[in-house]
């Protein structure tokens, strides 16, 4: 049975000015999305919606909300 901590996930956003070696990175709509290589499969199916003041929400297409 999993800790309930074991299932939740949690984000963060920083601005870097070069992408890592373990990095796995993609072009979006014009950014260059880096993330880390082992926690690129968490992020399947995930949208970042950005708006003011709420700041950054983390959307999971199948899973409801996760911010």
């Amino acid at each position: 049975m999993h800790d309930l901590d074991d299932l939740r996930l949690s984000f963060g956003i920083t601005l870097e000015a070069n992408t890592l070696p373990d990095d796995d990175v993609q072009q979006v709509d014009g950014l260059t999305i880096a993330v880390d290589r082992r926690s690129a499969p968490r992020m399947e199916g995930l949208t970042v919606d950005y708006t003011e003041g709420e700041g950054f929400r983390f959307l999971h297409d199948d899973q409801g909300r996760s911010e």
